[in-house]
């Protein structure tokens, strides 16, 4: 009876596991959605003029890999040097 008694600890233990594992992907989820609404929102209080102004600039594909490429470097040498 002890062996299928550890059988049945084992399954239990791992469906939590697993539960947890969902739980803390949808709540990630959540969290990174929350995100990016909230930097929507940012991009709203600058105006829409700067935001015409940044999208016209960035029209030309070459243009806006390049912007991208400079935020992403900026951004990831700040990260670094904190």
């Amino acid at each position: 009876m002890a062996a299928s008694t550890s059988v049945l600890d084992t399954e239990t233990t791992d469906v939590a596991a697993i539960l947890r594992r969902i739980v803390t992907v949808v709540l990630l989820l959540f969290v990174f959605l929350v995100g990016v609404r909230a930097l929507g929102d940012g991009f709203h209080l600058l105006g829409a003029n700067v935001l015409k102004s940044f999208f016209l600039a960035t029209a030309n594909p070459f243009i806006g890999l390049m912007v991208g490429i400079l935020a992403t470097t900026l951004v990831q040498s700040s990260s670094v040097t904190t």
